[in-house]
């Protein structure tokens, strides 16, 4: 009986490796879904899912107070109250400094500075009014004069001279960096370039936004003249991960595989034990990315074409959690199937060689 244990034990592995070669192949881990902004998450969720609570990337702030002094500025000029407008001016330009990420603020900024010209001609300085020109024409190189509709004869030419010294001037060289580099350059709001960048700007104030995925966005605002530093230097600060994780889900599916691996793996914490599942926008519906937990890899990729999300959420996740996977050793069929092999082999030749040979009998047969 001894001996056909380890028999018996052999035949049970080689059952173990076949039970598990044909168990079903489905991920066991919990997932953690990135639902972007403004989608709803569906109810309920499917099994062993859960919603990552992540800090939505930031909405446009509202401009409303600011317009509303920019509205009343322009009142108090028609009343000829010159003073008590640019202080409505000014404090609403430092509110605008402070929202230079969004596009609004420089469409604001402008019609900020052509008030404040509009008064400081009233109040007889015309010196000033050409200096808030000359800031309105760098913030729209474009516009050749103001709207005679809106503006009188006088206020367009103090435009116009505050604008021409521009097409002969020579402007300043500044080297922008930053770490990271590659960092998306914006200047008086319009794209400039990618850091490291050398830039050429008009003497007066000027407005730098840089920004990169997975960092906050770094604004400053610089007055260039003769003095001004050769070299800006930006240190973008990291992100929260639950911030980032928000704004990965933002990403359109076809940018999923051209996400930095970097990125990718710095989301991992934000999804716990749970594996991350990106979803994200396409032409046809929606794509549903399963990342690695390890690697921060895209392990399975899954495509929907229903239009509401709520739909498309359940199919998708079931899809991913029958998406082919690299089992762990202990779960693959064929490692079992090898260790009851060699454990019938050994089993067996143990049996046969160590067993003892009856001994030989001499028989002598009489006569």
């Amino acid at each position: 009986m001894r001996r056909v244990v380890p028999l018996l034990l052999g035949v049970v592995a080689v059952g173990v490796g076949g039970c598990a070669g044909s168990q079903n192949d489905r991920h066991a881990e919990p997932y953690a879904l990135l639902i972007p902004n403004g989608e709803t998450a569906p109810d309920p969720l499917p099994e062993k899912t859960t919603v990552i609570e992540a800090e939505p990337p930031g909405e446009q702030p509202s401009m409303d107070p600011i317009a509303r002094r920019l509205t009343q500025a322009r009142r108090l000029y028609r009343d000829l109250a010159f003073e008590a407008s640019l202080e409505e001016l000014a404090r609403a330009e430092q509110s605008l400094e402070t929202k230079l990420e969004w596009q609004q603020t420089y469409t604001l900024l402008d019609r900020m500075l052509l008030l404040r010209g509009l008064d400081e001609l009233a109040l007889g300085r015309p010196e000033r009014a050409r200096d808030a020109f000359r800031q309105a024409a760098l913030l729209r190189p474009d516009r050749v004069g103001l709207d005679p509709a809106e503006f009188s004869p006088e206020v367009r030419s103090e435009y116009g001279r505050a604008r021409q010294p521009l097409a002969t001037e020579a402007p300043f060289a500044l080297s922008i960096e930053s770490n990271p580099s590659g960092t998306e350059l914006l200047v008086d709001g319009s794209v400039a370039s990618r850091t490291p960048a050398s830039v050429r700007l008009h003497r007066g104030r000027h407005y730098l936004v840089l920004r990169a995925p997975g960092y906050q966005t770094e604004t400053r605002v610089i007055d260039v003249d003769e003095h001004t530093a050769p070299i800006v230097r930006f240190e973008l600060d990291p992100l929260s991960e639950l911030r980032l994780a928000g704004e990965l889900a933002e990403l359109h599916a076809d940018a999923f595989a051209g996400l930095d691996s970097t990125f990718r793996l710095r989301l991992v914490p934000a999804a716990g034990e749970a594996s991350p599942v990106h979803l994200g926008r396409s032409d046809s519906g929606w794509t549903a990315a399963l990342v690695d937990r390890g690697s921060g890899d895209i392990r399975a990729k899954r495509v929907s074409s229903v239009p509401s999300l709520e739909l498309a959420t359940p199919a998708l996740v079931d899809a991913l959690r029958d998406a082919p996977q690299e089992k762990p050793l202990v779960r693959q069929g064929w490692f079992w199937t090898v260790i009851g092999a060699v454990v019938v082999g050994t089993t067996l030749g143990l049996y046969f060689g160590l067993r003892k040979q009856p001994e030989a009998e001499l028989v002598i047969a009489g006569p």
